[in-house]
């Protein structure tokens, strides 16, 4: 800014560098600050990976529970976000120790997501098979749950490849239920054929007993009506026939006394 004369020149020197330590004694708190966080950052980073440490070497591989891996290097990368910065040289040695960990987790995960894949397609492949088969459709949809049992229980997979293999695997079960639903349908029409068939009969056989009026024309209506049922036993079919036979018989002869 150009020269002054000495005195006046250490003077605002001399103000200068008072200002400047009052101003710097802000930064300084806040300098310390990120220090101590930096600090607490790398602690916590630190805790990280002895925790992924000792996880990957307690852990049972060969009876993993892979949703609790899945779960675990989820946290930690969360976790591992969450507490930056560090001091820069330590941190870098820890970031490496980290991805190191979190690389042989993911890689095991993706082992394991492939053979939860072949097993969920060999499934797949079995639900087509017994719906393509001759059994009865309620041994096929007791087949079918068996095979819903083993799906559940198999581990966890990338979610994409997942519902494509539940897309067609529920396809091939909805197919088997549907048409176990159709058996129940018509066995319980058939029921219900059967129960009113029997009620009619009894209803008929009380009229003939007791109903003086009777004619061929109710005969015939009751004929009617128990016609309109299909589907029934052989037996029961018989007695229809023998009961409206018996009817009509009854109805012309009370017609033959009547006109008498």
């Amino acid at each position: 800014l150009g020269p002054v004369n000495s005195r006046r020149e250490r003077d605002l020197r001399k103000r200068f560098d008072g200002a400047a330590e009052r101003a710097f004694e802000f930064c300084r708190a806040h300098f310390k600050e990120q220090a101590a966080q930096r600090k607490f950052n790398l602690q916590q980073r630190q805790a990280i990976v002895a925790a992924l440490e000792n996880f990957i070497a307690d852990n049972d591989w060969d009876h993993a529970d892979w949703r609790g891996v899945e779960q675990v290097l989820r946290q930690a990368r969360a976790e591992w976000r969450k507490y930056h910065p560090t001091e820069r040289k330590a941190g870098r040695q820890l970031s490496n120790r980290f991805e190191a960990m979190a690389g042989e987790l993911h890689s095991r995960l993706k082992d394991a997501w492939a053979r939860n894949a072949e097993l969920k397609e060999a499934l797949v492949a079995e639900a087509r098979q017994i719906g393509e088969s001759t059994a009865a459709a309620t041994d096929k949809a007791e087949a079918m749950k068996a095979l819903q049992r083993r799906w559940k229980a198999i581990g966890p997979m990338p979610r994409r490849v997942d519902q494509r293999l539940w897309k067609l695997f529920r396809a091939e079960c909805d197919s088997v239920f549907e048409a176990r639903n159709a058996v129940h349908d018509r066995h319980d029409k058939r029921q219900r054929a059967i129960a009113e068939t029997k009620a009619l009969i009894a209803e008929l056989e009380k009229r003939v007993d007791i109903d003086p009026a009777l004619d061929r024309n109710t005969v015939a209506d009751y004929e009617r009506r128990l016609h309109d049922f299909d589907d029934l036993p052989n037996e029961l079919r018989r007695q229809v026939d023998a009961m409206l036979e018996y009817a009509d018989r009854a109805a012309l002869e009370r017609q033959a006394i009547n006109s008498d």
